[in-house]
């Protein structure tokens, strides 16, 4: 009597994967800004000569005053051109 020895079957391990999360993305707007446009500051009436009125500042030799001259101030602008005193 011939005895054969057959080999157990190797034991068969099974891994299970378990899928990786999808990764989360988050995007955050930043808020909203809104452009504000540049508005000049009227300009600055010299204080360094003063005229009560027109006939003043023609008979100191200064008429007509623009805008941004000493002495000019609205008062004395009538219609608001930046020209008084004309």
């Amino acid at each position: 009597m011939t005895v054969t020895a057959t080999p157990a079957p190797a034991p068969t391990v099974t891994i299970t994967a378990t899928p990786a999360p999808a990764p989360t993305v988050t995007i955050t707007k930043a808020p909203a800004t809104r452009a504000v446009p540049f508005v000049a500051p009227p300009p600055v009436e010299d204080s360094s000569a003063y005229y009560a009125n027109c006939a003043a500042a023609r008979a100191a030799g200064v008429a007509p005053l623009r805008r941004g001259e000493p002495g000019y101030r609205s008062a004395l602008d009538r219609d608001n051109d930046g020209v008084a005193c004309e």
